[in-house]
């Protein structure tokens, strides 16, 4: 060993594997935000606190928020293809206790006290796809999927989803098609 404890070779191993991030708009990534290592060198498990979704969560079956077209796709896709990402809850971005700034070209710049959307996790582990920090999470003992169980039947289903959008493109086809 070269002198560094376990929490600092635990740190080294976090920061190198997960750097998260935020999606743009349109759900591409957007520049690294969250401050990793004060997160884990704090001691501070804020980022997976949440235990359920909050109450309009874009990931909600029933009263969720309403996104533009598209955008819970986007969201979900840059998760699952940058597994390094997260989603912040927007209780947690949007709140004077918890969030962070927005610069001047309207990127947002995390405080490190935001958490990760319930919903999300939620999804991600119904997909199977835990983010690279939900992983390390549960190894480093910040993140147990029990915990949000109870929530499981509140959050959209991957399969229904897939299946919302193969019908979509289907209806969309035989539209441009002329048999709607």
């Amino acid at each position: 060993m070269d002198g560094r404890t376990v929490s600092q070779w635990n740190l080294e191993l976090w920061r190198q594997a997960c750097d998260p991030c935020i999606t743009d708009g349109n759900g591409a990534n957007a520049r690294s935000i969250y401050a990793t290592e004060n997160v884990m060198a704090s001691g501070n498990d804020s980022h997976f606190k949440l235990r359920r979704p909050c109450e309009n969560c874009p990931f909600l079956k029933v009263g969720a928020i309403e996104l533009a077209p598209g955008r819970l796709d986007g969201i979900v896709d840059a998760l699952v293809k940058d597994d390094r990402g997260t989603f912040h809850c927007h209780k947690t971005v949007h709140n004077e206790r918890t969030g962070g700034e927005w610069d001047g070209d309207g990127n947002y710049v995390a405080s490190g006290q935001e958490s990760m959307c319930a919903g999300a996790m939620i999804y991600l582990e119904k997909l199977g796809c835990p983010t690279v920090g939900m992983r390390l999470g549960r190894v480093l003992g910040l993140y147990d999927p029990d915990r949000l169980r109870p929530a499981f039947a509140d959050v959209i289903d991957p399969r229904d989803r897939q299946r919302e959008n193969r019908d979509d493109e289907i209806r969309k086809r035989r539209a441009e098609e002329g048999r709607d």
